[in-house]
């Protein structure tokens, strides 16, 4: 993966969370569940970041996605894909508090990635050069990042956020982690923040399977009592009709919260349960977690196609479909959870 600016080698002056090993964002290789040859190689930055954080401690980001298993569809978009804080902190030992800023921002982030933590905040990708091409300085978008390392007198800081770990530096930093020095503490609200710690030790390999297999069972007992893709199939129409002329800006804005979250989150779901079990106790159910994938891919771009061009697209049968591998998925799932927990 190009990195944003090579790191400079000498690291005296940045200051890294204490037991976090990272290589600089120059050296740096995503997840395989960021590989580019994936059906969708991104989810949504609260997701996405989480995966690399965990993965670049040596543990395995495919515990914590049974939490997809309770996808709904509620309204007009698919549930953002957000993984449990409980898993997190029984899987991996982490603790998730909030925390208050006031003052200069990047005192706090500086003290709290000095004493070990790891600084979540929600932030603009106007600002995020990772987002080149979508929305480094062309839209304002909501996200959230990572900071693992920050180095104030150099105005750089380097940070998770979608594919893998990236820096920050000048006016980026500047308007990313602290409040923009000409205004007042009264006249910005700060943005919300987070710190993750890894204080406790993270189950081992054989523990960690048997409790996310415990929770993945408890997350399919969970599940919508309706059908979410047949929801989202009877707004269809009319979600189509507001899109008809609205633009390409206005097309992605709907397909990433409802396309790629059901696509995305079923090929993830697949990788939970290959890693559970990589013999046939869920090979059906994996095999269904991909039909979604692939066939929600299809669809994107069927619509992106034919929204674009002024057209009406073509999407005969496929919503039934994505709707029969999903029910197929998750009654695999829940089969093989049942026959592993006898």
């Amino acid at each position: 993966m190009d990195s944003i600016s090579p790191a400079d080698q000498n690291q005296d002056a940045l200051v890294a969370a204490d037991h976090a090993p990272l290589t600089s964002p120059e050296g740096w290789r995503p997840s395989r569940l960021h590989a580019f040859g994936r059906d969708w190689p991104e989810t949504n930055c609260d997701l996405d970041y989480w995966i690399e954080l965990v993965a670049s401690r040596g543990l395995a980001p495919e515990a914590m996605l049974g939490f997809i298993a309770a996808q709904d569809f509620i309204v007009d978009q698919f549930s953002l894909l957000v993984p449990a804080k409980d898993d997190l902190e029984r899987f991996y030992g982490v603790t998730i508090r909030p925390l208050a800023l006031y003052g200069r921002f990047e005192d706090h982030f500086a003290a709290h990635v000095r004493s070990g933590g790891v600084v979540v905040i929600e932030t603009d990708s106007f600002y995020l050069p990772d987002s080149r091409g979508v929305a480094y300085r062309r839209r304002h978008i909501q996200s959230a990042i990572a900071i693992a390392a920050i180095d104030p007198a150099r105005r750089r800081a380097d940070y998770f956020h979608n594919l893998g770990f990236w820096r920050l530096e000048g006016d980026d930093y500047d308007m990313t982690v602290h409040r923009p020095l000409h205004l007042q503490a009264d006249e910005i609200i700060p943005p919300h923040a987070e710190v993750i710690r890894f204080e406790r030790e993270p189950l081992g390999e054989a523990a960690l399977r048997a409790a996310a297999l415990e929770r993945l069972a408890w997350r399919l007992s969970r599940r919508p009592a309706g059908d979410p893709v047949a929801a989202f199939a009877a707004t269809f129409p009319a979600q189509l009709e507001r899109l008809a002329g609205a633009g390409e800006n206005a097309f992605h804005d709907w397909a990433f919260h409802n396309l790629r979250q059901l696509g995305a989150g079923f090929e993830l779901f697949g990788d939970h349960l290959g890693w559970l079990d990589g013999g046939p106790r869920f090979r059906a159910a994996r095999d269904a977690c991909k039909q979604v994938s692939s066939l929600a891919k299809t669809l994107q771009f069927q619509v992106a196609r034919a929204v674009l061009g002024g057209r009406t697209p073509k999407t005969a049968g496929l919503l039934e479909q994505i709707g029969a591998a999903r029910q197929a998925a998750l009654a695999g799932a829940e089969a093989g959870a049942a026959n592993a927990t006898r």
